[in-house]
């Protein structure tokens, strides 16, 4: 049913301002899906799992697989990620309305080759310690383009070196 309405809309053969449709069957596990069309506008989102993969979100865009968390009071604010990603992406956007400052987020994706965390604005911090279960690779560059107070493997002195706040460049070994 939720395929056939979604291919109905996406005909133009459906228009809603607000429009909602659920479907739940069982196929070797459990699944649940969702349509939502909202101003005419196609989101399809859909929950499932199966007994050996566990609860899943999957994503049905015309060429944008984002997911966006917000919060309530965002939620009919244009959140600005408009770029197409082949890959799903998971947006987490801070409190301030996008309308002030649409940069305020972190993200999460899988390119097909890397994971990638990203920020909008500011920088990643982990609070604690951190463990790597595998190789820290640091970021090569060269001396001059290195920003202060950055750790990075030297390219003019192919060694790892801290550039202190002064602009410094000291090796560590």
């Amino acid at each position: 049913m939720v395929d056939s309405v979604f291919q109905s809309i996406a005909a133009k053969e459906v228009t809603a301002n607000s429009m909602e449709v659920k479907e739940g069957t069982t196929l070797g596990g459990s699944y649940a899906g969702a349509l939502l069309l909202q101003n005419n506008e196609i989101s399809y989102l859909s929950l499932g799992g199966f007994y050996d993969d566990g609860a899943r979100i999957n994503t049905y865009s015309q060429g944008n697989h984002n997911i966006i968390i917000t919060k309530a009071g965002n939620r009919n604010v244009d959140h600005d990620h408009y770029t197409e990603s082949a890959d799903p992406t998971l947006f987490i956007h801070s409190a301030t309305s996008p309308d002030s400052d649409n940069t305020q987020w972190i993200s999460i994706t899988h390119d097909q080759t890397d994971g990638v965390i990203a920020v909008g604005k500011g920088n990643i911090k982990l609070s604690n310690n951190l463990e790597c279960g595998g190789y820290i690779l640091p970021f090569s560059s060269a001396d001059s383009a290195a920003p202060n107070s950055s750790l990075y493997y030297s390219t003019d002195q192919s060694k790892l070196v801290f550039k202190d706040s002064g602009g410094t460049v000291r090796d560590l070994w």
